[in-house]
């Protein structure tokens, strides 16, 4: 099934150029020519991902983004002339996945609303992992964060960079490299947009996002998942933990048989047996078949 994109721009030419190369791309797509028509159009179409110009009439993009917010976390993709870094940061404060300064590329724009897309929707592919640590747990699959049980509502951006520093804890990532995971390629006007990202995520996942416990700043390199990498249980290697276990404890049992074998026979002063290769080999045969013979080895 392919996506549902809503544009919202007052400019009939880039309306029309970007409703026909995401179509071409494979897109539904949903249009408005300014922000009270783009909010009415989100409550109707139910997009999967919404473009938002941000000078638009009668209701600018941000107040549109607010709106939107408020009860979704759609992505939000801005479109604007404004080149200023306050209003890339006004963007993302509010909620902004994604922010694109014109003049734009149309094929770079329908690259990144494809990326954006994977990243909050996902590979169904991919195996899910469930990452816990202190309180926190985030699940890959439903794309979750809970906080003490309670479920947390973060952007497909702030989930995405989460995602990131949690599967690697201890690791220092500069902004550079944040945003080539979560854009698939650095764009140098926006490294401080990690900056906002963190900031929206500390409030959301730490007591004091002033004192943060999980996501440390590192002075002159980036950021970092500051938990002991103990504290983290993937689930999805409970299955294989369990099969270890089971494991060792057979080997364990062939190991006691063993010696009460041999401690049998030095009080029945029977001559044992030489330990020959081919009596090795036999006993790792049997613990190795043990093993396998265990739920989920196959």
């Amino acid at each position: 099934m392919s996506h549902r994109i809503l544009i919202a721009d007052d400019e009939r030419a880039i309306l029309d150029t970007l409703r026909a190369y995401l179509t071409e791309a494979g897109f539904e797509v949903a249009a408005a020519r300014n922000g009270r028509e783009a909010l009415y159009a989100f409550r109707h179409e139910k997009p999967d991902l919404v473009i938002l110009d941000v000078m638009m009439p009668e209701m600018n993009g941000w107040d549109v983004a607010r709106l939107i917010r408020k009860d979704s976390q759609t992505p939000i993709f801005f479109l604007t002339a404004r080149v200023d870094e306050i209003d890339q940061v006004t963007g993302l404060e509010i909620g902004a996945d994604e922010y694109l300064t014109k003049p734009f590329s149309p094929r770079v724009l329908v690259a990144r609303v494809r990326a954006l897309l994977r990243r909050t929707y996902g590979d169904l592919a991919a195996p899910p992992t469930v990452w816990r640590v202190g309180d926190l747990e985030l699940n890959t699959e439903t794309r979750t964060l809970t906080r003490r049980g309670a479920r947390l509502d973060l952007t497909a951006t702030e989930f995405e960079l989460m995602s990131v520093l949690m599967a690697r804890p201890g690791r220092v990532f500069t902004r550079n490299e944040l945003l080539d995971r979560l854009q698939g390629q650095v764009y140098a006007a926006y490294e401080r947009a990690i900056d906002v990202h963190i900031k929206n995520l500390r409030a959301k996942v730490e007591d004091d996002p002033h004192e943060p416990r999980y996501i440390e700043t590192v002075s002159g390199s980036g950021y970092r998942f500051t938990a002991d990498v103990r504290e983290i249980d993937h689930a999805s290697s409970d299955a294989s933990a369990a099969r270890v276990s089971l494991a060792a404890a057979s080997a364990a049992a062939a190991s006691s048989a063993l010696a009460a074998s041999s401690s049998a026979m030095r009080e029945s002063r029977i001559p044992r047996p030489a330990l020959t290769a081919s009596a090795i080999f036999d006993a790792n045969s049997r613990i190795a078949r043990s093993a396998s013979s265990l739920p989920g080895t196959t």
